[in-house]
């Protein structure tokens, strides 16, 4: 996909800040300024889903530049980093499926997260579940992203990782979330774009 063929939106406030209600302005990581710079980088937001109660709230959210992004991929182990991508290998034809949600959902972002990437769980049918998006300033961009990934599929990506990986990914964690214990672990379990 080349980047003139890719579609693009104003950033949904779905993908805001859930507490200031604004976009996320900097890189987590690296603290990178990403809206007035036109930077590349994704939105990582975690939710739990309160089904007797009809609530939704945020577990953790970030983003953070393409290039910390690709940094924390090259510190995969080469055992994560080859079991990570037999496993999306084998379960997602990333070009078909762009084609499939172009045509399907066009610029409807919701059409994109309804449905696990790996199992198809239904988001409404969730308890956990996390959303991935790329962006470019102020910019949603529909390229492999938007997706939305299961608790249960995050967890089969973390089994995959070798304790080498999951170190760096949990000091990844320690160093850049100010997390309640609870959360912390919550975050700890669910690897989304980071792998």
């Amino acid at each position: 996909m080349s980047e003139e063929s890719l579609l693009t939106i104003d950033l949904p406030s779905y993908f805001y800040d859930t507490n200031d209600k604004v976009p996320m302005r900097r890189c987590t990581n690296c603290d990178r300024e990403l809206i007035e710079s036109g930077t590349d980088y994704i939105i990582e937001k975690a939710f739990r889903h309160y089904r007797s109660f009809n609530i939704t709230n945020t577990i953790f959210e970030y983003a953070m530049c393409m290039e910390c992004v690709y940094e924390m991929n090259q510190r995969l182990s080469t055992e994560s980093a080859a079991r990570i991508a037999a496993y999306f290998e084998k379960r997602i034809p990333w070009q078909q499926r762009h084609e499939q949600m172009v045509e399907t959902h066009g610029t409807r972002f919701e059409g994109w997260i309804d449905k696990c990437l790996i199992n198809g769980d239904a988001i409404e049918e969730l308890e956990e579940f996390q959303v991935c998006c790329q962006c470019k300033g102020d910019q949603l961009v529909f390229s492999v992203l938007p997706y939305m990934i299961s608790h249960g599929a995050s967890d089969e990506m973390m089994n995959l990782l070798s304790s080498e990986s999951l170190d760096d990914y949990n000091r990844f964690v320690d160093d850049n979330f100010g997390l309640p214990p609870e959360w912390k672990d919550a975050f700890k379990t669910r690897p989304g774009v980071l792998i």
